[in-house]
C-alpha cells in the first residue's frame, strides 16, 4: 500500500506492545518536553526525531502513528498536571476548579487543552484506538475534583457526580473560548458556574449538619 500515511500503517503497533517497550518508556519524558517547548505546531516527527538522534520511522515503529505518540505524550502531561494542581490537596471543590481553570487559561498551558480536543476527535473518529489517552482522560480528573468536594463536606457518591460535572462543564467552556476568542464571556459563565457549586456544596454541608443533629436528639 502506497500514499500517505502508509508507512504508519505498516509499522502499527498493539497497545500491549507499546507497554513492553522500554525504549519507547524512555523517550516519553524527553518528547513530552519537546511538546511543552515548542507547542502544537513543533509536534512533527521529523522535527523530534533530528532532537532524538533517531529517525521519524523509528518513532513509528515504537509509537505507532504520530497520534499515538500524541496520545501516549498527553497521557503523561495530563498525570504530571493532576500531580502538580493536587498537591496541596485543594481545600474545596471552587479553590479546584480555580486551579484547573488559572493553569489551562492563565498559566500558557492552553495548547494542551487544543491537543486534548484533537486527541478527542480522534478517539470518536476511532474508538478502538488511543487507549493511552481514552485511560485517564475522565477518571483521573474526577478523583481530582471528587477529593475536593468531599473537602467542602460532600458524601462520596454526591462528590462523584458533580465533579464528573464540573470537569464537562470547564472543558465545555474552554472549548468556548478556543472557538470564539471571548474570555470575558467564557470567565462570566465560569463564575456563575462556581456559584452553583457554592450553593451544592453549601447544601450539602447544611443536609449533613441535620442528620447529624437528629441522629444526635434520637
Amino acid at each position: 500500500m502506497t500514499g500517505p500515511g502508509a508507512a504508519e500503517r505498516k509499522h502499527v503497533r498493539s497497545p500491549r506492545s507499546l507497554e513492553a517497550d522500554s525504549k519507547a518508556s524512555e523517550m516519553l519524558p524527553a518528547i513530552t518536553q519537546i511538546l511543552r517547548d515548542r507547542g502544537p505546531e513543533g509536534f512533527a516527527l521529523g522535527a523530534i526525531a533530528a532532537d532524538l538522534g533517531t529517525s521519524s520511522r523509528m518513532l513509528i515503529y515504537h509509537f505507532g502513528s504520530r497520534d499515538e505518540l500524541l496520545g501516549r505524550v498527553m497521557k503523561l502531561l495530563r498525570n504530571d498536571t493532576i500531580a502538580l494542581l493536587g498537591a496541596p490537596p485543594p481545600i474545596g471543590l471552587d479553590e479546584a476548579i480555580g486551579r484547573f481553570w488559572n493553569y489551562y487559561v492563565h498559566a500558557g498551558h492552553i495548547s494542551d487543552m487544543q491537543l486534548f480536543f484533537h486527541m478527542a476527535s480522534r478517539r470518536f473518529e476511532e474508538p478502538d484506538r488511543f487507549d493511552d489517552f481514552a485511560s485517564t482522560a475522565v477518571d483521573g480528573w474526577v478523583h481530582f475534583f471528587t477529593v475536593a468536594a468531599e473537602a467542602d463536606g460532600m458524601e462520596e457518591s454526591a462528590a462523584r457526580t458533580v465533579s464528573r460535572l464540573t470537569l464537562a462543564t470547564l472543558r465545555g467552556i474552554i472549548v468556548d473560548y478556543l472557538i470564539t476568542g471571548d474570555l470575558a464571556n467564557g470567565e462570566r459563565s465560569l463564575d456563575a458556574y462556581r456559584a452553583m457549586v457554592s450553593s451544592m456544596t453549601g447544601a450539602a454541608v447544611r443536609g449533613r449538619s441535620r442528620t447529624s443533629r437528629r441522629a444526635v436528639s434520637g
